[in-house]
C-alpha cells in the first residue's frame, strides 16, 4: 500500500510480482565457474575441472543458489565433498567460524539446533516462522549464552527482524539443524512431520557411513508413529509395465534399486524397515504379511522352505489362467519390487520370523511382461528341463545367492494341455 500521496492514475495498492528461480542451466554453471576462476591464471584450470566435477557430483549445486555459492570456496579449500549434508555442514561451519569472536562454535550450533525445533513445532502447529526476543533469550540462557549478548554478523544464518524477532536466513538452514537434532536422537525431532529435504539430507548423511543409516533406521524403526509418518522414504519403485527384454537385462545389472531422487538407499537402512506379521499356517507353511517401511509396500509371502514333498508344495502354487486377478485386491510384484525384499531375504531369515520369502525350488510370477510372454523368476534354479521358459538374464548377490529372470514362450500358459503353475509372492494393490 502507498503510504503518501499519490499521483493521479496510480493505484493504493502496488502489484508484487514473485519470481521463481528455475535449477540453472549447464551454460549458466559454467559461466559462473569462469567467472570465478578466469582463464588469465594458468593454475585455474585444475580449479574448474574440480568444479565442474563437484557439480557433476552434487545435483542440488545446480538447484539451490545459496549452496552453489559455496563452490569456489570448496574447490579453493581443496573440500572433498560428495553428499548434500556434507554441503550443508560446510556452510554451518563456515557461519560459526564468523560468528566465533563473541560465541563458542558449539554453543551457537545448539542454540541453532534447539531453535530449529522450536520453529518448527510451532509452525507445524499453525504459529509463525520466527521467535520473539524472549523465546530466544530462554533457549540462549539454557546455553549459558544470554541473549544481550548476541552480536550476529553479515552474512549470518540467524537473522533478527526489524520488530527483534529471530529466523533462519534460508529454510533449508532450519531443515539442515532439524536433522542434526534428528542424529543426536532428540526424541522431538521424530515427533514432526518431516519435509522431502529433511529426507534427503537424511539419506545423504547414511551414505556417509553405512553404520550411520544402520543407526538412524534403528531410531526411526523404534517409533510405529515415526514410521508411519516416513511412509515412505524411496522414491517410488516402477509397478509391473509391458518391457523389452533388453530393458529387463538393464534392471537386472543395476547395484542401485531402491533409491531417493539421486541417491540410493543403503539395505542395511532398508533392512530395519521391515515388519513382519503372522497370516496364517496351513501344511508346514507359514504365510507372513511383510510391511516394508522404505518403499510403502506390503508383501503377502507363503513360506514353503519346509515342505519337502513337491506336490505339497504345488497347493501353494497358480496357474498362468488365473494370475493376472490376484484375489483381495493384490497384484503380482514388479521386477524391481522382487529384487527389494531379494536383496534383504537374509536379513529377514535371521532377524525375523520368516525362513524364507522365496523357496528357491520354486519358479515364481512376476508381474511384468514382455512381448514374448509372461515373465517369472527362480533363486537356484537356473536350468529348468521342460518348462516353456527361456532365460532373459541373472542378478548375482553375495554367497552366491542368484536370481533369475525368464520369458514364458508358451503364449496360452499351457503344455500338452496342462496349465503351467509356479508360485506367487502377492502385493497390496493400493
Amino acid at each position: 500500500m502507498y503510504a503518501g500521496p499519490r499521483r493521479a492514475g496510480v493505484p493504493r495498492e502496488l502489484p508484487l510480482y514473485k519470481i521463481f528461480l528455475a535449477p540453472f542451466s549447464r551454460e549458466q554453471i559454467e559461466i559462473f565457474i569462469r567467472r570465478n576462476f578466469p582463464f588469465f591464471s594458468i593454475s585455474n584450470g585444475a580449479l574448474r575441472r574440480k568444479a565442474r566435477g563437484l557439480v557433476e557430483a552434487i545435483p542440488e549445486l545446480s538447484v539451490r543458489p545459496m549452496l552453489l555459492e559455496l563452490l569456489p570456496d570448496l574447490v579453493r579449500e581443496g573440500r572433498k565433498v560428495s553428499e548434500l549434508f556434507e554441503l550443508y555442514s560446510f556452510l554451518v561451519d563456515k557461519w560459526v567460524l564468523r560468528e566465533k569472536g563473541w560465541i563458542e562454535p558449539e554453543h551457537l550450533l545448539g542454540i541453532s539446533t534447539e531453535l530449529a525445533i522450536v520453529l518448527l513445532e510451532k509452525q507445524q502447529a499453525g504459529g509463525g516462522d520466527r521467535l520473539s526476543p524472549d523465546e530466544l533469550g530462554k533457549i540462549a540462557s539454557q546455553h549459558s549464552h544470554p541473549l544481550d549478548e548476541w552480536k550476529l554478523k553479515s552474512r549470518s544464518l540467524l537473522n533478527r527482524d526489524i520488530a527483534g524477532h529471530y529466523k533462519f536466513a534460508h529454510r533449508s538452514v532450519l531443515e539442515f539443524f532439524i536433522v542434526r537434532g534428528i542424529i543426536q536422537g532428540d526424541r522431538r525431532c521424530f515427533a514432526l512431520d518431516w519435509t522431502d529435504l529433511i529426507k534427503d539430507l537424511l539419506v545423504s548423511w547414511g551414505q556417509l557411513n553405512a553404520s550411520n543409516s544402520t543407526l538412524l533406521a534403528q531410531m526411526i524403526g523404534s517409533d510405529s508413529a515415526t514410521r508411519e509418518r516416513l511412509y515412505s522414504l524411496a522414491s517410488p519403485l516402477p509397478i509391473p509395465s509391458l518391457r523389452s527384454a533388453a530393458s529387463v537385462r538393464d534392471v537386472l545389472r543395476k547395484r542401485d534399486i531402491s533409491r531417493r531422487h539421486a541417491r540410493t538407499i543403503p539395505v542395511a537402512w532398508r533392512n530395519c524397515q521391515y515388519r513382519v506379521m503372522t497370516n496364517g499356517k496351513s501344511l508346514q507353511s507359514l504365510a507372513y504379511i511383510i510391511d516394508d517401511g522404505t518403499h510403502g509396500l506390503r508383501w503377502f509371502v507363503n513360506d514353503t522352505s519346509q515342505i519337502e514333498d513337491a506336490s505339497d508344495r504345488g497347493i501353494f502354487r497358480e496357474k498362468y489362467s488365473s494370475i493376472m486377478r490376484v484375489a483381495g485386491g493384490k497384484r503380482l510384484p514388479s521386477l524391481e519390487e522382487v529384487i527389494t525384499i531379494w536383496e534383504s531375504e537374509i536379513y529377514l531369515s535371521n532377524e525375523t520370523a520368516v525362513r524364507r520369502v522365496f523357496d528357491d525350488r520354486e519358479v515364481y510370477w512376476i508381474g511384468d511382461s514382455t512381448e514374448g510372454g509372461i515373465l517369472c523368476c527362480s533363486f537356484g534354479i537356473e536350468s529348468l528341463a521342460g518348462f516353456p521358459l527361456k532365460l532373459i538374464g541373472t542378478r548375482v548377490a553375495e554367497g552366491r545367492r542368484n536370481l533369475h529372470v525368464y520369458e514364458m514362450l508358451a503364449k496360452h500358459g499351457s503344455v500338452a494341455g496342462k496349465q503351467y503353475e509356479a508360485m506367487v509372492v502377492a502385493i497390496d494393490g493400493a
